[in-house]
């Protein structure tokens, strides 16, 4: 498993400021776009990010949102198997699957958008 340390966690500062500032405005932004910046400033592949992105969102609360965001929008069309269980249990729900993950998702991204507006997060 790939881990952030925090030198890495300091060299992606900026960027990961930049993607969360889009997402407390607009909620949303480009994966794709932020995947590359990461990659290429760590000089990693996809794998690594994925092993990162599950880390920020379970250990680095001020960039969880750009984290889960990443993870439901970067792996078109849908959410990767290794996100699943990371995202739902950021949602309250035991599994991504089930019927409950559309009102539970909705929840979260209810909470975020207050904790981003507010500067919480």
């Amino acid at each position: 498993m790939y881990k952030l340390t925090n030198k890495r966690l300091m060299v992606a500062k900026d960027i990961l400021e930049a993607y969360r500032s889009q997402l407390a405005q607009s909620l949303q932004f480009d994966a794709p776009a932020l995947e590359h910046e990461l990659k290429k400033i760590w000089s990693i592949g996809y794998q690594e990010i994925i092993d990162i992105m599950i880390e920020i969102l379970k250990n680095h609360d001020r960039y969880r949102y750009v984290a889960a965001y990443y993870m439901e929008n970067s792996d078109a069309p849908g959410v990767a198997f290794e996100f699943k269980a990371p995202l739902s249990k950021a949602y309250g729900i035991s599994r991504y699957d089930s019927d409950a993950r559309n009102e539970a998702q909705l929840s979260f991204w209810e909470s975020a958008q207050q904790e981003l507006s507010y500067g919480k997060a």
